[in-house]
């Protein structure tokens, strides 16, 4: 039975072309007079542009409706199981699932973008989450299930504290405390790069020849210790001298931008820009926000 119900389903039953609902009048209207938010525009162009990846296309012919199905986020899931409808055939409960998923505190939203709410009520939802630790006596699947909960929360950027609630001083001060410390990116933002130090007396054939094979993503440990021993400028001996360490692991940031020192999104929520993308995906062209959709 279940191979003839996936057999049934097929991806060409869904014409997404015949369905760019945001070129409708009413609709339009509607979202001029601000009768629309803005956490419900992202997440209904999120929702098309991941109707639209191979990977959520497959789950669905393939009948991949839980909510854990792939280790995918929440959000993704929603979508494999209403696919076959557009943003507006949605019902209201179905929409607003997805809203509140979009910008839920283990969210990952397409890659550059912002979902966090713009109400001050979401915006404390969604900031601040409470972590109930197991009872005495429960079981050590309890313990684990509470460390898996917490590693979530700490893979989406959150650092978790505790925090001294009994008076309000305490809160503030704790508050405090916290807003001078650096910040948190989540775990799918994170890359994690060798950096390599270049011989200071480099010719530049070899300088420009070493961007070249950074910019390819060829370059290798090997060849730079090449390039190094091409390029000896001071005594080798000790292991530890600062010449022997050509290279360091770091962390890099992705997806974003810098604004007064601090890094935000890489990209600006542009409401109309995206659903001309859509439109011309459909027509067969390559769309830098369905790409974006992680899920």
């Amino acid at each position: 039975m279940k191979l003839k119900r996936h057999s049934a389903r097929n991806i060409s039953q869904v014409n997404f072309a015949a369905q760019h609902w945001w070129k409708d009048r009413a609709f339009i209207q509607r979202l001029a007079e601000g009768h629309i938010s803005i956490e419900e525009q992202k997440a209904a162009v999120w929702y098309e542009a991941a109707r639209r990846r191979p990977e959520i296309q497959q789950a669905w012919i393939e009948g991949n409706f839980s909510l854990v199905a792939n280790g995918w986020q929440f959000f993704t899931c929603y979508v494999v199981n209403y696919l076959i409808r557009s943003w507006p055939e949605l019902d209201p409960i179905q929409m607003a699932s997805l809203t509140r998923a979009s910008y839920g505190p283990w969210s990952v939203p397409p890659a550059g973008f912002s979902t966090f709410p713009t109400t001050e009520a979401e915006q404390m939802k969604v900031s601040l989450q409470k972590l109930n630790l197991p009872k005495p006596g429960e079981t050590p699947d309890a313990a684990q299930r509470f460390v898996e909960h917490a590693r979530q929360f700490a893979d989406n950027g959150f650092t978790i504290f505790a925090v001294d609630t009994k008076q309000h001083q305490a809160v503030r001060a704790a508050c405090a405390a916290i807003e001078k410390l650096p910040p948190t990116f989540r775990k799918s933002d994170l890359k994690p790069v060798m950096v390599y130090r270049v011989p200071p007396n480099i010719s530049q054939a070899d300088e420009q020849a070493l961007k070249q094979m950074e910019q390819q993503g060829t370059l290798t440990s090997q060849y730079m210790d090449e390039l190094w021993r091409k390029y000896p400028s001071k005594p080798t001996n000790s292991v530890n001298a600062q010449w022997n360490r050509i290279a360091e692991g770091q962390v890099r940031v992705l997806h974003k931008r810098p604004r007064k020192g601090k890094l935000i999104e890489g990209k600006q929520f542009n409401f109309e820009g995206i659903c001309h993308e859509l439109e011309a995906f459909d027509n067969g062209c390559v769309s830098d926000f369905v790409n974006a959709v992680r899920l």
